[in-house]
Formats: C-alpha cells, sequence, structure tokens
C-alpha cells in the first residue's frame, strides 16, 4: 500500500492570464447560455472575449414534474438491441410519496432520441426508484440491461434486456437494509481480476454508521439469484467518512497499464488534517473473492492533503480521464469541491497521469480551480471522446452552484488535450463554457458521454436538477 499525501502548491501559483474574475466583479472569459433556443442572438446574450463556441441546440431537452428530481441520475445505451442509443433518467422522487421512476429516451434513426417517455415506476412509498441508474451488458448475452437504484428501500432491480416496455417487472433484485441506502449509487464495470465480465458496482453510503460501503456484485452471480452475500464489499473506515456516498465518488479505470480495471474509491467525509478534509483510495489490479470483506483501508493507495482545511471533501468525485496525455495509460481526476485553496474557494480538480504504480499524484498534469466562491467545481466529471483530431481524450468538469448572469445556475467547461493545458489554471480558461439558463438550476449535477460508436452521434448528458430537467447535447457542441 502507498500512502501518499498532496502537498501541491495549487495555494501558492497563480492560474495564467485569463483566469478568475477580477475584483471588480467584470469576468474576463465568460461562456455562453446553452442553445436550448437555436434562434437567439449569442452577441446579446455573452460578451465577448471568452473562449470560442459553436451553436447547438439541444437534441433533447427533458423536463420532469415539479419535484421529482429530474436531473440526478442517468445513463445510456441500447436498451432494445435496435442499434439506436436509448437514454435512462432518473426522476426519485415521481410519483406518490416519492415512489419513483425511470423515463427513456429511446433511439430513433440518425441516433437523435426521441423524447423521453415515463417508465419503470417504484412499487411502494419513498423507496425513491431512479435514485440512480446504470445501462450494460451485465449477463453478457451481447445486449445492454437496466439497474435501477432504489436507495429509500435500500435496494437495485435489475431488468435483462433486450427491453420493449417500460411495465416490464424486474428480473432480478438486490435487497440491503434501508437504513444503509443501497442503491444510492450504480456503475457497471468489469473489475474482477482476471476476466472481462461485468460486474454491478453499488454504494451504500450510509452502512456502518455512514462509513459507507461499495458491493462489487459478479453479473453471473445476480443471474443465478445471487444477492449481496456473493459480491465483495468494501467498507470505510470511520463512521461518517461517507464512502462512495454518491456515484461521482466512484471511478474506474486502467492507471497502471496493466490492462485490468483499477478503482478509485472517494470517502469526502473523511477526517484527516481537518474535519471533512477527505481521502480518496485506489485499488489496483481488480478485486478478488467472492463474498469477501475488505476495508478502504486494504486499497493500494491513499490519497489525502497537507492542508489543514475543513470540509474540503477531497474524494467528492473521481473518474477515469481517458489517456489525456497520450502516453498509452490512462489518467485519474480527483476532486475536493469545496476546496478554498488558490486564488478561490469554489473547489479544485486534478488531473494525474497513469504510471506502472498507478496514479502520478506528485506532480498532476492539470490543476483546475473553480472560477468563484462555492463553486462546487468537480461536481461531476467526465472522459470526452476525441474532438480535436490529437488521439486523446477530452474532458468535461461541471460546477452546478457557480454564479453565472443568473445565480447558482451552473457551469460545464471542456478542456481539449490539443490545446497544452498544464499547471495551474482557473475553469474560466476552458476551451468551451456552457452556462446554465435558470437561476438555482444547477447545471452539471450529472454529466454522461453516451458513446454508441458506428459513427452515429455521441451524446453529453448534462443535469439541471435545480428545474427537474437534462440537456442532451452532441458533443459538436463542445467543439471551440
Amino acid at each position: 500500500m502507498r500512502r501518499l499525501t498532496l502537498a501541491l502548491a495549487i495555494g501558492c501559483s497563480e492560474p495564467t492570464p485569463g483566469g478568475p474574475s477580477p475584483a471588480d466583479g467584470t469576468d474576463p472569459t465568460p461562456g455562453r447560455p446553452l442553445d436550448v433556443d437555436p434562434g437567439a442572438d449569442d452577441a446579446a446574450r455573452a460578451p465577448s472575449g471568452g473562449p470560442p463556441h459553436t451553436d447547438m441546440p439541444d437534441l433533447v431537452f427533458l423536463e420532469g414534474e415539479a419535484g421529482d428530481q429530474t436531473g440526478l441520475a442517468a445513463a445510456g445505451g441500447d436498451l432494445d438491441a435496435d442499434g439506436l442509443p436509448d437514454l435512462a433518467f432518473g426522476a426519485p422522487c415521481s410519483g406518490t410519496a416519492c415512489a419513483g421512476a425511470v423515463r427513456v429516451a429511446w433511439g430513433s434513426i440518425g441516433g437523435v432520441p426521441q423524447d423521453p417517455v415515463l417508465g419503470w415506476a417504484g412499487e411502494s412509498h419513498h423507496e425513491g426508484a431512479g435514485r440512480a441508474v446504470a445501462v450494460g451488458d451485465l449477463d453478457g448475452d451481447g445486449t445492454d440491461d437496466l439497474v435501477v437504484g432504489a436507495d429509500g428501500r435500500g435496494a437495485a432491480r435489475v431488468y435483462l434486456g433486450p427491453l420493449d416496455s417500460t411495465s416490464s417487472p424486474a428480473d432480478h433484485r438486490i435487497e440491503g437494509d434501508i437504513g444503509d441506502r443501497l442503491g444510492h449509487g450504480l456503475r457497471l464495470a468489469s473489475v474482477r481480476d482476471g476476466t472481462d465480465e461485468a460486474a454491478l458496482l453499488v454504494t451504500a453510503p450510509l452502512a456502518g454508521d455512514a462509513a459507507g460501503a461499495l458491493y462489487i456484485i459478479p453479473g453471473a452471480d445476480i443471474g443465478s439469484g445471487a444477492g449481496l452475500e456473493s459480491g465483495t464489499r468494501i467498507l470505510g473506515q470511520h463512521p461518517r467518512d461517507g464512502l462512495v456516498e454518491t456515484a461521482s465518488a466512484l471511478g474506474t479505470g486502467d492507471w497502471d497499464g496493466d490492462g485490468i480495471v483499477d478503482l478509485a474509491l472517494g470517502a469526502p467525509g473523511f477526517d484527516g488534517s481537518a474535519r471533512g478534509s477527505g481521502r480518496a483510495y485506489v485499488f489496483l489490479g481488480g478485486m478478488d473473492g467472492d463474498g469477501a470483506a475488505w476495508g478502504a483501508a486494504d486499497a493500494d493507495i491513499w490519497i489525502d492533503r497537507d492542508t489543514a482545511e475543513r470540509n474540503a471533501h477531497l474524494g467528492s468525485a473521481v473518474a477515469g480521464a481517458g489517456d489525456w496525455d497520450g502516453d498509452g495509460t490512462e489518467d485519474l481526476l480527483l476532486a475536493a469541491r469545496w476546496a478554498s485553496e488558490g486564488p478561490t474557494d469554489g473547489g479544485v480538480v486534478w488531473l494525474m497521469a497513469g504510471g506502472p504504480d498507478g496514479p502520478e499524484l506528485e506532480s498532476p498534469l492539470l490543476t483546475v480551480h473553480g472560477e468563484s466562491a462555492a463553486a462546487g467545481l468537480g461536481a461531476a466529471m467526465t472522459a470526452v471522446p476525441d474532438l480535436d483530431g490529437d488521439g486523446s481524450a477530452e474532458l468535461v468538469l461541471t460546477a452546478p452552484t457557480q454564479d453565472t448572469a443568473l445565480e447558482r445556475a451552473g457551469r460545464a467547461y471542456a478542456f481539449l488535450s490539443a490545446s497544452g493545458h498544464a499547471g495551474v489554471v482557473s475553469a474560466a480558461q476552458a476551451d468551451t463554457v456552457l452556462d446554465g439558463e435558470w437561476a438555482q438550476g444547477g447545471l452539471g449535477g450529472t454529466a454522461v458521454v453516451v458513446d454508441p460508436g458506428g459513427g452515429r452521434t455521441a451524446l453529453l448528458v448534462l443535469g439541471v436538477p435545480g428545474m427537474e430537467a437534462a440537456h442532451v447535447l452532441s458533443l459538436d457542441v463542445l467543439r471551440p
């Protein structure tokens, strides 16, 4: 096990010119609002001088119902096996007494999803079905399946594809203790050592007196009716650590280049150098052992900070970054959403290069500061397929509580690998900046990329949970 402390000069290095807003309140690099109204005049809405933008209206704009919490969770794949990308959106407070539901935007010719329709509904009051959703081939039959988290019930439900109905009953159920909030976060990934078979990763953020737990259940075991007892459990170190308290605090990638998927887990509530300073853990080389019980302390790498700052919440989000630097090994994104180091207290995101021993933490490839106070940079982070032709992945970071012309409207930032970003920068220096359109909307509460391949349109989903809504955009919107 390597225990590493982030001893970075992020509080000393100033971003290069074009960084955060100056003291007079002017913004040298404003973004433009999302172009949901393709007839609107950008020149009238966004002052000049910011990053270049490409006009691109929504392919789909999903609006939920008042209070149903649409925009908190989304996933994509081919649920009906027609070769077109489908999108699933959680609405965990839909229906009577927050039973919850999932809405599905079925694919159409050209790869553009249709208007979403109300899908699988929760089965009882307050179960919150749709708090998390995941799509992928869980049972290995070549067809994508749908998994729905219902954390108010402490459950995850599996619907095996192909799906052609929004009322079919669940094929499999995974039940835990209601008080653990099992199903709060979901992911499908091939993290089992020595196999490419998918496993279901389910979070239970209140397990162990809120230490938090992650369950890894082989897809084949789920098909045979097994539950939590057949999987591997990783439990947080201490009460209130909040291990993988959200799906954003769970990341996968091959960061040591051995061909086996690695795991990164955030524990933002961990009391390290200060109360709530946070910690992250990296498990290299896959997970062994059916029914094994692990602790977060068994991780190969611990990541701490050397700055005593309360409630910075290192590990609030972790994500695979693809191969940003083009060296053939995948890289890692790590966020401390409420960190106040640097010129603002808007959060910090680090991009770390992968290497033979895992992520290289001492000298990040890139350090990004939030633009302004309480921006919450790094709430959601995702890699994007190559857009600039250099063969490397691009990055999208979100700050849902960033003020724009509107209070807490939120922003999303795209950093393209060919642009030469390095060192310490402000989020305002992104290649493309997308602004939310509603005060308190929180653009970027969710950020999901769906790449169906085959020459079809790749999609970016940005949740707007404050408006119970989500934008579905072509990735072309991110091109300068």
